[in-house]
């Protein structure tokens, strides 16, 4: 099983500097195999938050075979590709997704998994613990009830709360193998609720909290109106960002159609299906050249003749996904990882650290006896 490690380390940073000789000179041609594949278990999930696209998704629900997923992962593992689980619906649903990890970490894959956490029984955790899950994202967006369930919705505050509070404990048993980032995306209803989930889950002994920013989904998204790119788009189109999606992901939905980008929602550009045709055979082939020069040339009607994507995607005006701006966000992305490979680049805890960490675990412990009883 893979670790993370010095080495994991070093392959990922260098791979980065050489994205950004690259970047500076773009073709349509990508010489770098994505190191890190998206892949859907399913796109059903059991809620229906605020800023989701589960109401404007229309493609078929359903869950990835089993010979889908050992083939995708019987390609990749080879090519020392991470993986994260995850796309359009909670992973958790699968009734193989225990499976599917243990099979991805014993060919040697990173496996990073999001998820809502409703679903992480007690159960569901050891396993994920025992397994040495590399990463978990959990999604749970307020540390107040009214607010929460207001975002989340038909999700219990109580039950998901305790079910994140003890992976956290199990975890730390386990000396914290799983790196552990939580999640909230910073919208109008938890824009003034940020500091209070921060100070919250700083208080509790897991690796870093993401505020992720809301993202329109190409106007798919319920509350997409809290997203004005008008100002953005009065400029001349040469001035328009370039995605790096293009040059760095794929992703695999649940029936093995693969698209460049896990927002495509409902795969309006698809490259073709993992059952016909090899991920590597994808990669450089016409269908995602053409993706690609579409980008550079902001010809989005090229790659929109089946819905929109790109051209009305608050994504494209993000400064880390820009290839224009590569540069700088190299230099977030080498932060963001030494602190997730913090662990295995550091020398051992000192007494000061350890005594940080102790305090925090008792934080915990009175949290999980806090809400125990639902």
């Amino acid at each position: 099983m893979k670790k993370l490690s010095t080495n994991h380390f070093h392959q990922i940073v260098s791979r980065i500097i050489d994205q950004i000789e690259y970047a500076q000179h773009l073709t349509d041609e990508a010489p770098f195999f994505p190191k890190h594949i998206h892949i859907e278990p399913t796109n059903s999930c059991n809620l229906n938050c605020i800023h989701c696209i589960q109401k404007s998704m229309s493609r078929k629900r359903g869950l990835m075979e089993w010979d889908v997923y050992t083939r995708i992962i019987d390609e990749i593992a080879p090519l020392d590709c991470d993986i994260s689980l995850d796309v359009q619906g909670e992973p958790l649903l699968h009734p193989k997704i225990i499976q599917m990890i243990a099979y991805a970490k014993e060919k040697g894959c990173f496996v990073s998994l999001l998820t809502n956490g409703t679903r992480l029984s007690e159960a569901i955790s050891r396993s994920l613990i025992n397994l040495n899950l590399d990463r978990i994202v959990i999604s749970f967006d307020a540390v107040e009830k009214e607010l929460y369930e207001k975002v989340r919705i038909n999700a219990s505050f109580e039950k998901t709360l305790f079910n994140i509070l003890k992976f956290i404990e199990l975890n730390y048993i386990n000396k914290q193998q799983t790196f552990i980032c939580m999640s909230i995306i910073l919208q109008k209803a938890t824009e003034t609720h940020i500091d209070t989930y921060k100070n919250y889950f700083n208080s509790l002994p897991i690796n870093t909290i993401f505020i992720s920013q809301l993202l329109n989904m190409s106007g798919g998204s319920i509350i997409a109106d809290e997203i004005n790119l008008t100002e953005k788009k009065k400029r001349p189109l040469s001035e328009w960002p370039i995605c790096r999606i293009g040059w760095e992901n794929l992703t695999i939905n649940w029936d093995g159609t693969v698209c460049p980008c896990p927002l495509d929602y409902n795969v309006f550009w698809p490259l073709g299906n993992i059952k016909e045709i090899p991920l590597y055979d994808m990669w450089n082939s016409k269908k995602l050249k053409q993706f690609r020069r579409a980008q550079m040339d902001h010809n989005y009607l090229e790659i929109e003749r089946k819905g929109t994507l790109c051209s009305q995607c608050s994504c494209l005006w993000d400064p880390e996904y820009d290839m224009k701006q590569y540069k700088n966000f190299a230099k977030q992305a080498i932060v963001r990882l030494s602190s997730q490979y913090a662990k295995s680049l550091s020398v051992e805890k000192n007494d000061l650290a350890q005594n940080e960490s102790d305090s925090k675990y008792q934080t915990l412990l009175n949290e999980i006896c806090r809400y125990q009883k639902y």
